[in-house]
């Protein structure tokens, strides 16, 4: 299966984080919490979410750049979960990254929100 990667335009940056990226999960809602070079603590929240992880480089397409913001299709971790929706709605691959922890972090779910922190 190839992945396509799709950068989304968003309202938040995830280049140069300063600090931890915190990840929360509750029930079905993932918080990621981080803050970057230019702003306050910033948080993207995974509605429906149902696998995250970290991956490294080392893993990621070659079409993937290391600070921006996608929605992946083709991937095999989306695979398992293209039958299933939610009120309607697919679930989706999203694809963050955080150049500066040297990954991605992959989150399957329904809908990304942010929210400044």
């Amino acid at each position: 299966m190839s992945e396509l990667h799709t950068e989304l335009t968003t309202s938040f940056t995830t280049a140069d984080t300063e600090g931890a990226v915190s990840i929360q999960f509750s029930g079905a809602t993932l918080s990621v919490t981080f803050s970057n070079f230019r702003t306050s603590p910033q948080i993207v929240t995974f509605h429906h979410a149902r696998e995250f992880s970290w991956t490294g480089w080392e893993h990621a397409s070659s079409d993937a750049k290391p600070d921006s913001v996608y929605e992946v299709t083709g991937s095999a971790l989306l695979a398992p979960f293209l039958r299933f929706a939610v009120e309607g709605r697919p679930f989706r691959h999203f694809r963050l990254g955080f150049n500066a922890e040297g990954k991605f972090l992959d989150v399957i779910a329904i809908e990304m929100e942010y929210k400044p922190g």
